[in-house]
């Protein structure tokens, strides 16, 4: 998996979430205030958006390339999407430049804004969940005691995290394993037992994949104060 396309994706996606929800926000005030300055700042959100979703769409594709998921295939699919939409908004606005915000063209562009910063959001959304386990504050999140901060996560690993994630949520929920005080030298053994529980759903080949992003986690784990014992 390419390091590069890795952080490239890390890196634009954040800005075409944000200035693609913020673009129909500008637009929808611009509308209601009859601003020009709203709606031109509106227009340069939607085309940094739209070149960032596009960077992100491209990016995100490269360095999937070796794992594929349920997950990881909607993320996917909402993001070419995403980045379409948001590019063929930004043309038909350079193409008629001078609709007015409460005009029916502004109008359907707003609409299109709307649609487009929904579309971010959700592809967000997935991409965080497959980052993060439960969103920004998950135990995956950078600096959650006892974890390993998925930042400091080799890009060789990254099929690794997203075969734990999604094979080892069938059953519990991901906190579980991370929790655990488990060494690396034991989760061979541990992920052999869990497979043989799963019916099927762990196969050989998913099993070595857990297996090493569970014992980079063991050997790279932020270890908390030990809390204090039920007197």
């Amino acid at each position: 998996m390419p390091s590069t396309a890795i952080d490239f994706h890390r890196f634009t996606i954040h800005f075409a979430v944000a200035l693609l929800l913020f673009a129909p926000l500008l637009q929808a005030l611009a509308a209601w205030r009859k601003a020009a300055a709203l709606q031109t700042a509106a227009r340069a959100c939607l085309f940094g958006g739209a070149a960032a979703a596009a960077v992100a769409a491209l990016t995100g594709f490269v360095a999937s390339s070796e794992f594929r998921s349920p997950w990881l295939e909607t993320h996917e699919l909402l993001g070419f999407a995403t980045a379409g939409l948001a590019v063929v908004a930004a043309g038909l606005l350079l193409w008629k430049p001078g609709a007015e915000p409460r005009s029916r063209g502004g109008l359907l562009a707003l609409g299109g804004l709307c649609v487009a910063g929904g579309l971010a959001g959700a592809t967000g959304y997935f991409g965080g969940h497959m980052a993060h386990g439960h969103g920004e504050h998950g135990p995956l999140a950078a600096g959650a005691t006892g974890v390993a901060a998925l930042e400091n996560l080799p890009a060789a690993l990254v099929p690794a995290h997203a075969r734990f994630a999604q094979k080892c949520s069938l059953c519990h929920g991901i906190e579980k394993p991370l929790e655990a005080d488990i060494t690396a030298d034991e989760w061979p053994d541990v992920v052999r037992t869990m497979a043989e529980r799963s019916d099927g759903e762990i196969t050989a080949d998913d099993q070595e994949l857990i297996v090493r992003f569970l014992q980079f986690h063991a050997s790279h784990r932020v270890r908390g104060p030990t809390p204090d014992r039920e007197r």
